[in-house]
């Protein structure tokens, strides 16, 4: 009767994944070609966010050569449960809202979703994710004008 209870406990990540696996097998069929366009698909967004993201703080040519340094991840080599891609596209999701638009509270929450979505893809991504965030909400008090603790509490709570 307890060994039910404790049935996920060695499959070591979080059910994220095989929740959107059973939804795409769900909606197309269970087939491996729909996990390798849905690993194409995410494969993809993982080098569009990272263009993006990179575009913003860097020249053109460094930005482009970070997204595409993803393709080495093998993100067209899918196995059927692909957390880390998940987990990593979910994660750069949260550094993109953040980054986008990091005063205001709506995109400041979207952050949050993507790191709740990527802690429930894959745990550990989502927790660096979230002390990353909260790293980079913190830390960037250095270059404010103005110490606004107040401010940064608000950002914390939003996010």
């Amino acid at each position: 009767m307890t060994a039910g209870l404790f049935r996920d406990f060695f499959t070591v990540v979080t059910p994220g994944s095989y929740y959107t696996v059973a939804a795409l097998f769900q909606f197309f069929g269970a087939s491996l070609i729909v996990l390798r366009w849905a690993a194409l698909v995410t494969g993809l967004g993982i080098l569009l966010i990272t263009l993006t993201v990179g575009r913003g703080v860097m020249v053109w040519p460094f930005a482009a050569a970070a997204g595409l340094l993803t393709t080495v991840w093998g993100w067209f080599l899918v196995t059927p449960n692909f957390y880390s891609l998940e987990a990593a596209l979910l994660s750069l999701a949260a550094l993109a809202c953040y980054v986008h638009g990091s005063p205001s509270a709506r995109w400041l929450v979207l952050a949050g979703i993507a790191t709740g979505l990527a802690a429930l893809t894959k745990q550990n991504v989502g927790a660096y994710t979230a002390a990353g965030l909260f790293i980079t909400i913190w830390a960037s008090r250095l270059f404010d004008r103005e110490h606004d603790v107040r401010g940064r509490l608000k950002m914390s709570a939003r996010f």
